[in-house]
């Protein structure tokens, strides 16, 4: 091959070359056509060649359609690839947010289960404060029941001391359960009496039985040699008019001047202004040493700032309001004011 020849030329060769046949491999004798008779036209000339640029183009279409398939096939598998990268990213950023709502939970449960733990020892602790404040409310009551228990005693020490046997009566029937007490089936409240508080109520009791008629004694069938205990009523129809409402109201006001001034001012006040209980107290029925006592209740009481008595004796209770902190004189009968 020259290699001066220009490229084009070298192509053509080439393509001339390729058309034309192999020689066939089994070797024949070579044939002689005949001449061709004197009348026959002659041969055509050859077919002129096209041109190497026609000659190509098919080729070239041929190339350039399957560049084309090539670049959409490569571009719909980009696009399907592409496409499979985002929902894989989505998947991931689902995962992702699956493990930290997963995370978020467990701090969740985490955070509930300490709560719940706190919640349930809070309310455990409350419950035994409850239980603490119940007790502790109970033993102050038993306290106040003691400490009212003897000072109950102490009053009615000094009734029959003075021999008003009618206000030793009274108390008796009011008082009875708490020092006649019943060791099988204690009374609701405070403690059992002192030995010596038992045994100096039923010595004062038995006197007032002894000396009066105001009490009706009945066996208790739950009595026992070492416990004689003792049913106890008032005979009612020895009672005048208005005694033993008095001596009722009287043996009340002294219940409540040891702790409950108000409750004490209120009856003071009712009792100074109720003329059948004033009226019974001066009958005679009652002791003047009595009546003593309960002027002497009236001035501590006006003393302590409950009452007050005005020029023509009538009795004031004295309320006392926390929201406003002033005083505010009632006469009986009267409401409070708005």
């Amino acid at each position: 091959m020259d290699e001066k020849k220009p490229p084009a030329d070298i192509l053509d060769e080439i393509m001339s070359r390729s058309e034309q046949p192999l020689p066939s491999s089994v070797s024949y004798p070579p044939k002689f056509d005949p001449p061709p008779p004197e009348d026959s036209p002659p041969p055509s000339p050859a077919a002129k060649k096209p041109p190497l640029e026609e000659r190509l183009l098919p080729w070239l279409g041929v190339l350039l359609g399957g560049a084309v398939l090539a670049a959409l096939l490569l571009g719909f598998q980009l696009f399907s690839v592409n496409a499979r990268l985002d929902g894989l990213q989505a998947s991931i950023e689902e995962i992702r947010t699956v493990d930290e709502l997963r995370e978020e939970n467990d701090r969740l449960k985490t955070s509930i289960q300490d709560t719940v733990a706190n919640q349930q020892d809070l309310l455990a602790r409350n419950e035994e404060l409850k239980q603490d404040v119940s007790y502790l409310g109970t033993q102050l009551e038993d306290a106040n029941l003691d400490r009212e228990k003897g000072q109950m005693l102490a009053w009615l020490e000094r009734f029959v001391r003075e021999g008003d046997y009618l206000m030793a009566a009274v108390g008796i029937e009011s008082y009875n359960q708490w020092y006649d007490w019943n060791w099988i089936t204690p009374p609701l409240g405070g403690q059992p009496p002192l030995p010596g508080q038992q045994a100096r109520y039923r010595e004062l009791r038995q006197e007032v039985l002894d000396r009066s008629d105001y009490l009706i004694a009945e066996p208790n069938p739950r009595a026992t040699e070492d416990n004689p205990m003792l049913w106890i009523s008032l005979a009612e129809d020895k009672f005048g008019p208005g005694e033993q409402a008095a001596a009722t109201r009287l043996w009340a006001i002294l219940w409540y001047s040891t702790s409950y001034l108000n409750h004490a001012a209120y009856d003071m006040a009712h009792f100074y202004g109720d003329e059948e209980l004033m009226a019974a107290l001066e009958n005679g029925a009652f002791q003047p040493s009595t009546r003593k006592l309960l002027e002497q209740l009236k001035d501590d009481l006006i003393r302590r700032g409950r009452l007050e008595e005005d020029e023509d004796g009538t009795v004031l209770e004295v309320v006392l309001y926390d929201d406003r902190n002033d005083l505010a004189m009632v006469p009986l009968g009267e409401s409070l004011p708005d």
